[in-house]
């Protein structure tokens, strides 16, 4: 038995490496697991459709001819012997694939011990090398409940439609794609606003707003008016002039200030 974690471990690292050997999904499907038909079915050269592949790999190219490949996963000896005693476990996989190969971990079995026409591969640490070659078999059509086992599979592993649904009812595509702009315009605003506050925030912390504060605080102290005075208003006198011989004084040095503190509240 190889050494390297459990037998359930080593099956699944095992199938891990024949996904990466026939990765290139243009050119191959794969099947785990796949069974031999739906509903139960006997064939005539052996075996039923209640059995399993454990790895089913066929080639999408004509140009390659449909090639088909079954692999039989052995990761113990007992397993592997127990095999060999029962030919007819094997007779399926033979009538519906061009090669048919066991796998198992580096140095379980040699091939001699290989029945005729199958091949051998071994599972190393990270590639799958080749013991011995499965002899190449004619193409034959594959029966129709095999057939049906395989689109079955294929649309288990379909994406599965969405539906979703919100208040009770069920969202149809043009619903999702409002929601989702609500959600982004959302987004957005927040965004938005979070910015412009942080501006601000940093523009407050300069020294030219602390000056521009400075004089807007001595023009509503000089005027007499408080901090809940319509600023609108405040800004209007300050246009038309409307303060005091001591208010001139006090602002001739800061005009520059003033006009920027005016430009800045964009009062007409």
């Amino acid at each position: 038995m190889a050494k390297t974690g459990s037998l359930a471990a080593e099956t699944d690292r095992i199938i891990q490496l024949l996904r990466q050997k026939y990765s290139d999904t243009r050119q191959w499907a794969f099947f785990t697991e796949l069974r031999c038909g739906t509903g139960f079915v006997r064939y005539k050269g052996g075996g039923n459709s209640m059995q399993r592949l454990d790895f089913f790999v066929m080639n999408l190219y004509p140009s390659n001819n449909f090639r088909s490949i079954a692999f039989e996963i052995k990761v113990s000896r007992s397993d592997f012997l127990n095999e060999i005693k029962s030919p007819e476990k094997r007779a399926f996989a033979e009538s519906v694939a061009r090669e048919c190969y066991f796998i198992v971990p580096n140095n379980l079995v040699e091939k001699d011990e290989i029945p005729e026409g199958w091949g051998l591969m071994y599972a190393q640490s990270n590639r799958i090398i080749r013991k011995k070659y499965a002899t190449q078999r004619e193409n034959t059509d594959f029966p129709m409940a095999f057939v049906a086992a395989i689109a079955r599979r294929s649309q288990e592993s379909a994406p599965k439609p969405f539906t979703a649904r919100y208040q009770g009812k069920e969202l149809t595509d043009e619903d999702l794609l409002e929601l989702a702009k609500q959600t982004l315009h959302r987004s957005y605003d927040r965004r938005k606003n979070e910015i412009e506050q942080k501006a601000v925030r940093e523009y407050k912390q300069k020294e030219e707003y602390q000056r521009i504060l400075e004089v807007y605080n001595a023009v509503r102290e000089i005027t007499g008016l408080g901090w809940y005075i319509d600023t609108k208003m405040l800004h209007k006198w300050l246009r038309e002039k409307r303060f005091s011989d001591q208010l001139e004084k006090t602002l001739i040095k800061t005009r520059n200030y003033i006009n920027r503190l005016l430009d800045l509240a964009d009062v007409e």
